[in-house]
């Protein structure tokens, strides 16, 4: 079976990541980005209704059972998720942390006082 180990610290929902990575098309083939080539017809249905449920209580049960068919049945061994920091000099002002890492610098300016 491949393996393919992703990083996916720019998807702020765990679903986002999920779609992209662990799923089938319509005909139950994985989608283009499924590099383990895992399906898993249970976990399409459970993601699908966990991507249109807004509660996020409601959500965070059912990825928990996603979580568990996927260390119980494949596609993953153990999720993680990593801490990242944005560092710039205390001069630059007008810059702001992004959650996906982006560099937002339209108000960006160095204060030479």
């Amino acid at each position: 079976m491949p393996l393919g180990i992703i990083i996916c610290l720019h998807r702020p929902l765990g679903t986002m990541i999920l779609d992209l990575a662990y799923t089938g098309d319509a005909q139950g083939k994985p989608v283009p980005w499924n590099e383990s080539y895992w399906v898993d017809p249970e976990l399409d249905t459970l993601l699908k209704e966990a991507d249109k449920t807004l509660d996020i209580e409601k959500r965070r049960a059912i990825m928990c059972k996603l979580e568990d068919i996927q260390m119980a049945r494949g596609s993953i061994g153990l999720a993680f998720f990593a801490n990242t920091w944005y560092i710039v000099s205390d001069r630059t002002k007008g810059v702001q942390g992004h959650p996906q890492g982006a560099d937002l610098s339209e108000t960006a300016y160095i204060d030479e006082g």
